[in-house]
């Protein structure tokens, strides 16, 4: 069959997924797969013809919701990494750093110590380094897609570094072959010095930090396996941060809330056109952990399965909300698979409603005094400025260890004092959290009496 017409199928098969049993909508597919063959015969210039398909799809799927995306071959994997949790890389954390009046180029500097055992650990990698080039291709004017896309690859295949070490007068070529890389969900508070990370407050050994980055496949054992091994310290308390967590899978969120909840209990639900409920998600009483007093922290960029997570504890009386008013992003999308699988339509399909009965979703109309998203009660309430934001944001980014010894002029700097650390303890909403555990911990319990 030729290429044109077996796209023009796909479309017009897309076109019926979106516009289920309309046969008005029908006809319109036709349409659009008699305008695809025209233009592959008579248009002037060659066309590629996977091109159009692209396009085709995007103009598409823009006159949905914002939710709804159309997600190419050549995106897919990046999409399927951040649900899977795993890549072919070499285990390093990167960022490019802009340009400062001493040196004219950005740089791509390592941030954090490679994983112990990775590829990037074995080649002797080291923390603020600067890669030049990623198989002989400069860094200079990558953006951090191009950089991902060149340092990621299959399993087993080769890449070399050049790169310059702190104090070397000399770059370094270093060469090394991919491994699969784990990306955990689940972080702690500091990193330890065998680079496992420590969830214990600093100044709090009763109150337990745990960090959720996203809800991915993995996160449901990652987050059970950390508490698991919390019960055998002298944890009292838990604060849980689902700030700048943008979300990922239902079935993750649904699980975690599970793990602080009694039996029975409606964790989310969800209705499709018409409110028509479709789904009731409930507490199976297998939860561990329902003692433990819980905070649980969000901000403006706090999405998706956050919500439902922070909604359902909120709503049961189980957590204390401490920080901004979530995104309001409270919808499902369906991910039908498409061209064989080489490309994905993410459909908007259904939406998350609280237990409360109230919808988590901001509709487009809706105003700050509607009910969408999550919010905490006024005293718990803490708004952050952009720079306190960008400072909490970058020690999550970069793992709390950004205070490496500098010295001066070394790193292409000029002259200055070496950057302040960042403190997790250095943080308005982390603060309130924190006294609000100490409040629970302190008020002794009270036994019922008997009758």
């Amino acid at each position: 069959m030729p290429r044109h017409n077996l796209y023009a199928i796909l479309i017009v098969a897309l076109i019926s997924i979106v516009c289920y049993q309309r046969q008005d909508k029908t006809l319109y597919g036709r349409y659009l797969s008699r305008v695809l063959t025209t233009i592959d015969r008579d248009s002037l210039e060659p066309v590629d013809t996977a091109k159009l398909f692209d396009g085709a799809m995007r103009g598409i799927v823009g006159e949905l919701d914002e939710y709804s995306s159309y997600i190419s071959s050549e995106e897919r994997e990046e999409f399927e990494t951040d649900l899977e949790q795993e890549f072919g890389g070499i285990g390093v954390m990167i960022r490019l750093e802009p340009a400062v009046a001493s040196r004219e180029e950005q740089a791509l500097v390592v941030v954090a110590p490679p994983r112990f055992g990775t590829p990037a650990q074995r080649a002797g990698v080291q923390v603020r380094d600067r890669i030049l080039k990623i198989d002989d291709r400069s860094t200079q004017g990558m953006t951090m897609k191009e950089v991902i896309r060149q340092m990621r690859g299959e399993v087993g295949e080769p890449i070399t570094l050049l790169v310059q070490h702190l104090h070397a007068e000399q770059p370094s070529e270093l060469r090394m072959t991919r491994e699969i890389i784990q990306v955990p969900s689940v972080l702690g508070g500091h990193l330890r010095d065998d680079g496992a990370w420590g969830f214990q407050l600093p100044d709090d050994s009763r109150i337990a930090y745990v960090r959720l980055t996203n809800f991915g496949e993995k996160t449901t054992t990652e987050l059970t396996d950390v508490l698991a091994t919390l019960e055998h310290q002298p944890i009292e308390a838990l604060l849980l941060d689902l700030r700048d967590n943008a979300g990922g899978l239902l079935e993750a969120a649904v699980e975690a809330c599970d793990l602080f909840l009694p039996d029975d209990l409606e964790i989310v639900r969800i209705k499709g056109r018409q409110g028509k409920t479709q789904q009731v998600y409930r507490s199976t009483g297998d939860g561990r952990y329902r003692d433990w007093p819980l905070v649980v922290l969000v901000n403006k960029y706090s999405a998706s399965a956050s919500e439902i997570v922070a909604a359902c504890l909120q709503d049961h009386g189980r957590a204390k909300i401490v920080g901004q008013r979530t995104w309001g992003k409270g919808t499902v999308q369906h991910v039908i698979r498409i061209q064989g699988g080489r490309s994905i339509l993410k459909l908007t399909a259904a939406s998350y409603w609280r237990p409360s009965g109230k919808n988590i979703h901001r509709m487009s109309q809706a105003g700050d005094e509607d009910a969408w998203g999550v919010s905490p009660l006024d005293e718990n309430r803490i708004e952050l400025t952009d720079q306190q934001m960008a400072r909490g944001r970058r020690w999550r980014a970069e793992q709390a260890i950004l205070a490496a010894p500098r010295d001066p002029g070394s790193d292409g700097r000029g002259p200055g004092p070496p950057e302040p650390p960042v403190s997790l303890l250095d943080d308005p909403q982390l603060h309130r959290a924190v006294e609000l555990l100490r409040e629970q911990l302190e008020v002794p319990a009270v036994l019922p009496a008997a009758a």
